[in-house]
C-alpha cells in the first residue's frame, strides 16, 4: 500500500508546490502595473488560488 502511496503523494505536493511558488511573484508583478492597488492585487491573488 505504501509503493501506492508514495508517488501520488509525491506528484500532489509537487503540483502544490508550483501552485504556491507563483503567487510571491504574482502579487509582486502585479503590484508594478500602472493603476494597480491592493484591493485589486488581492482579488487577482484570490481569484489565482
Amino acid at each position: 500500500m505504501i509503493k501506492s502511496i508514495i508517488p501520488l503523494s509525491s506528484i500532489i505536493a509537487l503540483r502544490f508546490l508550483g501552485l504556491f511558488l507563483v503567487l510571491p511573484v504574482l502579487s509582486a508583478y502585479a503590484m508594478n502595473l500602472k493603476g494597480a492597488t491592493t484591493e485589486i492585487v488581492g482579488i487577482v491573488v484570490g481569484g489565482y488560488a
